[in-house]
């Protein structure tokens, strides 16, 4: 097997947490994202009870709005139990970020996406994420 196959599905292997409220969004980013293997949820609690229970993930998927906490929020509790998957995260924002959370996302270097978006600039953003967690995983980029 060539090494770019290879490369490609250890990429393909990437575990996305999926977190949206919306069941038609999440049901639709769900099969953008397929390629990959997503994990969605309705709840960023739902979200957390997940981690809590020691599934693993590579990468974060999350809407900025819900109703139970922010994507900011949600992202700092993770940051705080698996920094790696916090490193690996992409906040996606209808409309605008609070002031307080645009200085968080500029702090953690959170990677955002603004909708509406295409599906094909999800599975770009995805891929940038499943190659980070990748190289992450093999210590060829640092946690700092």
């Amino acid at each position: 097997m060539d090494f770019r196959r290879r490369r490609s599905e250890e990429l393909s292997d990437a575990r996305v947490l999926l977190v949206e409220e919306e069941a038609d969004l999440l049901e639709w980013m769900t099969s953008v994202l397929s390629p990959y293997r997503p994990t969605p949820c309705r709840s960023a609690n739902r979200a957390l009870a997940l981690l809590d229970s020691g599934m693993r993930f590579d990468m974060l998927v999350t809407a900025y709005r819900m109703l139970e906490m922010t994507g900011c929020q949600l992202h700092q509790l993770i940051a705080r139990v698996d920094f790696m998957l916090a490193r690996n995260a992409l906040l996606i924002v209808a409309g605008g970020l609070s002031p307080e959370d645009e200085r968080y996302v500029d702090d953690s270097r959170l990677r955002v996406m603004y909708q509406p978006f295409r599906g094909e600039r999800l599975r770009e953003e995805a891929h940038a994420l499943a190659t980070r967690a990748a190289l992450s995983a093999l210590g060829t980029i640092s946690s700092g």
